[in-house]
């Protein structure tokens, strides 16, 4: 009875075990992959690569340029300031650092809406945006709403990227 035992654990065990792998593996692996895909894709709704991104604030109204790179993980955006020739010249200060610039996600390839950080953590300066996806993924325009904490004022603005060829 112990022989059979042995037998049926380690003979018949793994050929039964090869046998259901390769009847079922394909129809498995079909199931799998469009799963497994997602996880590790590099660019969701098509908004991933090098932005020019432009906001405008202060008083007068005056433009600040910085190119963003963005990139995805688990459908979570993140863009960080990237050296660049267009860089305006505060962030030229910092665009070694590659700090973070935006977090975010995109809604229905349409809108892309998170949380944005100054670039110089010292300044206390943060808030959210939502910019409107257009023309194939080419333009992003929208306004920006931001906490600058040491004045306890709340500032908003026009902030259009535009994407940048490498």
């Amino acid at each position: 009875m112990e022989i059979a035992l042995w037998i049926i654990k380690f003979i018949v065990g793994p050929v039964v075990a090869v046998v259901v792998t390769l009847i079922v593996s394909e129809p498995l692996k079909d199931r799998l992959a469009p799963l497994v895909s997602r996880l590790g894709n590099k660019k969701p709704e098509g908004i991933a690569g090098l932005w020019k991104a432009t906001y405008y604030s202060g008083k007068p109204v005056s433009p600040h340029t910085q190119v963003v790179e963005l990139s995805s993980f688990f459908g979570l955006v993140v863009g960080r300031v990237v050296p660049h020739k267009l860089n305006d010249d505060f962030t030229r200060k910092y665009e070694k650092l590659r700090p973070l610039r935006v977090r975010g996600t995109v809604a229905r390839g349409k809108r892309f809406t998170g949380v944005w950080f100054h670039i110089d953590r010292r300044a206390l300066h943060h808030g959210a945006f939502d910019l409107i996806i257009r023309e194939s993924n080419r333009h992003m325009d929208g306004q920006w709403l931001g906490f600058y904490e040491p004045k306890s004022a709340v500032e908003t603005g026009k902030w259009e990227w535009e994407r940048v060829e490498p």
